[in-house]
Formats: structure tokens, C-alpha cells, sequence
């Protein structure tokens, strides 16, 4: 018996050993390996379950909070349109500021204007919480790292304005609210109606929104009508009398149920007609006004009728060099529809008054160069073949009455005769072309009338240029 205890001593004590050989390690020799503190990860949990699912970045880790907040938001921002749900959109909130009217193209209906727009919308995939981050509630990022809404003018002959400049940036608030300021300048299709020039007034229109997003997915809305001005330039021909910022759908031709977002600037523009009356307008009126009193003016010494005509022809060349001055300056209003023609419809104020001239002073030069009497009937007396400017006017007496007393008083008596001779035609000249005082009375008022009645004109035609909105 003990040798059978001592056998199975010895085979428990083999067996042990090969089996430490193999190894197998024994329970009591195992260590145990460290616990681990997972209270990191559990509170990491609990901020992101907070903060809607999101990851934080380790709050304990070392470096600055700007520098960590900006790699947590380059990591966490989404290039595509952030939207959480499929069935929501992003409305994008736009203010706008108008810096200057740079210029108004009349005759290709082409207006060039700088401005801003300030953008805000909501970002729900970065937002944090400032006591995570050093207290930091706002950070400016660089755009290319984010989201941004397009925006393309429509009508711009630059195209796609504005756009972004690579280094530009954007602010970012802690709740995910995003902003940025996009500069502007287009030159863009705005129709121009010369209907009542120098005296119109204008309204052009610069409608941006969205080129690829439908209306359902980005909603651009006008935050503010009123477009600020604090920074504005006056234009030397125009005057900015309203500035609004106004919401607006376009919809797509080919598909009836699509439509996009946009906002539009629209500005009401009064010129400044100062310098057109004062260089023009002014100075015709003038001339028209010396030409009609110079018609109605005595006949000179030679009593022809040439110098009034003359008169006529100067003035009316004149109102057309400065007709042609404003031909640069205006044109036809012009209705145009879109899929059609466009055509011509309202005359220029500045032409209407500028032809009305013309007119009265050509039927006044055609007036009184036909129907003036001529009074110069003894105009043939004197032959044209004498020259009287070949008398030497300085001779003395003495060397013309040369000769004999006798002759002296031959020469004496013919000159007398002469004289007599020369005064008695002239009165019966006068006396055969002298109307009687009754018609010279006659004359004299009709041609008073006649002075009243085209000063009338005149006065007319100018009130009527004057005060457009009371006619035309």
C-alpha cells in the first residue's frame, strides 16, 4: 500500500512538471493585469451625448484652445451642404451695404455698382461648448475649410459675382451660427428709360441667388430691407433716393415645379439735371429768344430782307450743332419683351423740346423773309458799276473848282443841280413807296402781335420741358 502512495505521489509530481514544461502556468503564479480608468471615456460619453451626438475633442489635452478649437472644427466641418435630416433646408439670412454707383451705361443699359453682402446661417456639425475650449465662444476659420452658400447674379455680363477669395474667413459662433461678408461689384442689366430726360428717374435691380440649390434645400432670405448706407458714395450724375433688399423666387422653364431662392437690390435713381439746363437747355432758349426779337426788328439802311434770313439760318445751325451734342447722351426709349423684338416708343423729353425750337424759329425766319414788304424801291437808282469809294474824299477845293471864274461857276451850278435833282427823286421816291398812317399803324401792331405770339411759344415750350409730369 505504500508503494502504490508513493507511485501515485511520483506521477502527480510528472505530470506537473510537464506540464510547467508546456507551458501552462499555475492559477496562483498569473498575475492580474492593471484596472482601467475609464472615467476619461465615460465622461467623454456623457459631453457627447449632450451635445447631440457629436465628438469633442479630449478637454485635457495640453496646447492652445484656439489652436485645438480650430482642428477640432477642420476636422468636424462638412464641404457639402450640412444638413442632419434629408427633408430640411438651410435658410441663409443676407443683409446688404452699397458702397457706390459706379457708373450707368445709357446707352448699352448696362449699370456698374459696388456692394457687400452679410451672410449668416446655422451649422449643426460645429457647435461646442465654451468651457471646453478655454471659454472661446467665437474663432475665425479660413472658408475653404466650411459650407458656404453660392451666390450668382443673375443678368451680370461678369458672370458668376461675387465670389469668394481663397484667403478670406469666416466667423463661427459656439451655437453653430456662421458668418461672412462678400463683396460685390456687377455690372449688370438695368433698362434705361430716356422718356423724360434730363428730368427721369430710374430703377435698377440686381437679383442674386442660388445657381444649383433649389429653393427647398437653401432659402435665401433679406434679414433686413433697409440696405445700409453709412459707407456710400454719391455719384455725380445720379442721386440715390431709396435702397431696399427684397426676397424672391425664379422659377425653372423646363420644370414647372422647380424653383430657386434669391434676393434682389433694388435702387431708385433720380438724375441730376443741373448740368443739362445749365449747358444746354439755357443757351438754346436764349439764342431762340434773340432770334425772334431780331426778326421783329427794323429793316437796316439798305431796307433788304437778306439780314433777317441770314439770321434764321445762323440760329437754326446753331440749335443744331447742340441737337447734336445730345445725341451721345440719349436715345429712343425702348420697350423690349422677352421672346420678341424690341422696339422704339417714347421721344426724349430733351428731343421734343429741342424740335419744338427748331420749329418756331423756322417758320418765324420763313415768316418774315417772305411776307416783310421790301421799302427799298430806289435800291437800281444808283448804278452798281460806280464806285464811290474811288472819290478822294481829302482833295482840296481849290484843286476841283480849277480854270476861270467863269468856268469855277459852270462847274458850281452843275453840282447844285445836281443835288436838286438828286433830293427832289428821293422825295418822290419816298412819297411813291410811303404807306399811309393808317396801314403803318397796322404793320406796327401786327407786328407786335406777332412778337407776343412767338415769345408765347417759347414760354410755352419751355414750362412744358419744365414740368413733364403734368403732360407727358
Amino acid at each position: 500500500m505504500r508503494l502504490l502512495s508513493f507511485l501515485s505521489i511520483g506521477l502527480v509530481f510528472s505530470c506537473w512538471g510537464a506540464q510547467e514544461s508546456e507551458g501552462f502556468i499555475p492559477k496562483k503564479v498569473i498575475k492580474k493585469p492593471p484596472a482601467i480608468d475609464d472615467s476619461a471615456f465615460h465622461k467623454r460619453r456623457a459631453l457627447d451625448s449632450e451635445d447631440g451626438g457629436q465628438v469633442i475633442a479630449n478637454p485635457d489635452a495640453d496646447g492652445d484652445p484656439h489652436g485645438r478649437l480650430a482642428a477640432w472644427i477642420r476636422s468636424h466641418a462638412r464641404h457639402h451642404i450640412p444638413l442632419k435630416h434629408p427633408h430640411t433646408r438651410i435658410d441663409v439670412f443676407i443683409s446688404a451695404g452699397l458702397y457706390q454707383i459706379v457708373d450707368l451705361d445709357q446707352r448699352n443699359n448696362l449699370a456698374t455698382v459696388s456692394a457687400y453682402f452679410d451672410v449668416h446661417w446655422q451649422d449643426d456639425f460645429i457647435k461646442w461648448k465654451p468651457e471646453i475650449f478655454g471659454g472661446i465662444e467665437r474663432i475665425f476659420v479660413p472658408i475653404k475649410w466650411i459650407w458656404k452658400p453660392e451666390f450668382y447674379m443673375y443678368h451680370s455680363v461678369y458672370g458668376r459675382v461675387p465670389d469668394y477669395a481663397p484667403d478670406a474667413s469666416a466667423e463661427i459662433h459656439y451655437n453653430g451660427r456662421v458668418r461672412m461678408f462678400v463683396s460685390i461689384a456687377s455690372k449688370s442689366f438695368c433698362p434705361i428709360n430716356f422718356k423724360r430726360f434730363p428730368f427721369d428717374s430710374q430703377t435698377c435691380s440686381f437679383s442674386c441667388g442660388s445657381w444649383a440649390y433649389q429653393s427647398n434645400i437653401v432659402n435665401l432670405v433679406a434679414a433686413k430691407e433697409e440696405i445700409a448706407l453709412e459707407d456710400f458714395y454719391d455719384n455725380q450724375e445720379w442721386l440715390l433716393t431709396d435702397a431696399r433688399l427684397f426676397n424672391g423666387t425664379t422659377r425653372n422653364v423646363s420644370a414647372a415645379n422647380e424653383s430657386f431662392s434669391m434676393v434682389y437690390m433694388k435702387l431708385d435713381l433720380k438724375r441730376q439735371s443741373f448740368y443739362y439746363v445749365f449747358n444746354l437747355v439755357f443757351p438754346t432758349t436764349l439764342v431762340s429768344l434773340v432770334a425772334v426779337v431780331g426778326f421783329h426788328a427794323p429793316i437796316n439802311a439798305t431796307g433788304r430782307r437778306e439780314s433777317k434770313f441770314r439770321l434764321g439760318i445762323m440760329t437754326l445751325l446753331s440749335m443744331s450743332v447742340m441737337l447734336l451734342m445730345l445725341v451721345g447722351e440719349m436715345k429712343f426709349a425702348m420697350e423690349s419683351v422677352p421672346g420678341q423684338r424690341g422696339s422704339f416708343s417714347d421721344v426724349p423729353l430733351m428731343g421734343i423740346y429741342y424740335m419744338t425750337l427748331i420749329c418756331i424759329v423756322s417758320i418765324a425766319t420763313c415768316d418774315f423773309a417772305t411776307l416783310t414788304p421790301d421799302r427799298n424801291v430806289g435800291k437800281n437808282l444808283i448804278p452798281k458799276e460806280i464806285n464811290f469809294t474811288e472819290v478822294n474824299q481829302d482833295a482840296p477845293l481849290h484843286d476841283v473848282l480849277e480854270g476861270t471864274s467863269a468856268e469855277k461857276t459852270q462847274k458850281i451850278d452843275l453840282v447844285v443841280n445836281l443835288l436838286r435833282e438828286i433830293i427832289n427823286l428821293k422825295e418822290r421816291i419816298g412819297a411813291a413807296g410811303q404807306l399811309a398812317p393808317y396801314w403803318e399803324r397796322i404793320i406796327s401792331r401786327a407786328e407786335k402781335v406777332s412778337l407776343s405770339f412767338y415769345l408765347l411759344l417759347i414760354t410755352i415750350n419751355v414750362l412744358m420741358f419744365l414740368y413733364p409730369e403734368l403732360w407727358y
